[in-house]
């Protein structure tokens, strides 16, 4: 059975949880609410996974997630990627840095990179809203800025806290795919915070 809890602030705009159990009828009672109070004249946001957008894929079977795989790296292409960044020019002058604060200023981030190279451009990667996607490209004048910047990464990631690594998709001659395609390195975001989590409640006074 879906419930539903009532939470107001000092802005006087109510906020409506519905919540329980999965199949409990939480969208419908949602829908039926939202119809009642825009018959009271009321201005109702709906905000579910349907008006965010956000892919359910909790339902996927292996098969399933094997067959979209394969079907995405059909349709990858380096040609896409080479339209989107043809003015970074050689890829080995282009370093990613990724793993970045989502708050972090491109301008900032510019004044952090020129302490290793000379920077011939930057562009931080936005999504459709406008908002910071956590990685950028860097575009060096030379490869040697680059090989700079990977070998004293410990100190890039001691003043953001993020990683760099080259532009493998131009240069590794289409053996290179994304971590949405089953490829990728390194370790993402949410196994950081889970394992952030697990370090924050272990622990104890233990015994003898």
């Amino acid at each position: 059975m879906a419930r539903c809890t009532i939470l107001g602030n000092h802005y006087q705009m109510p906020l409506v949880i519905v919540y329980g159990n999965p199949c409990s009828g939480k969208t419908t009672r949602a829908v039926e609410l939202q119809q009642a109070m825009e018959a009271e004249g009321m201005r109702v946001v709906l905000i579910n996974t349907e008006t965010l957008k956000v892919k359910r894929k909790r339902g996927e079977t292996r098969e399933e997630r094997k067959a979209r795989i394969e079907a995405g790296r059909k349709e990858y292409s380096t040609e896409y990627i080479e339209s989107i960044f043809e003015r970074f020019g050689d890829p080995r002058c282009t370093a990613i840095i990724c793993r970045l604060p989502y708050e972090l200023p491109e301008y900032q981030l510019e004044s952090v990179v020129r302490r290793f190279g000379r920077v011939r451009d930057l562009h931080m990667i936005c999504d459709r809203e406008g908002l910071p996607r956590g990685y950028a490209f860097v575009r060096f004048r030379d490869p040697e800025s680059v090989d700079e910047l990977r070998d004293r990464e410990g100190r890039l990631r001691d003043m953001l806290r993020c990683r760099c690594v080259v532009d493998r998709v131009r240069c590794q001659d289409n053996k290179w795919f994304p971590r949405r395609l089953g490829g990728g390195l390194g370790k993402t975001r949410q196994v950081q915070m889970k394992k952030r989590k697990i370090l924050k409640h272990s622990g104890g006074r233990g015994g003898r």
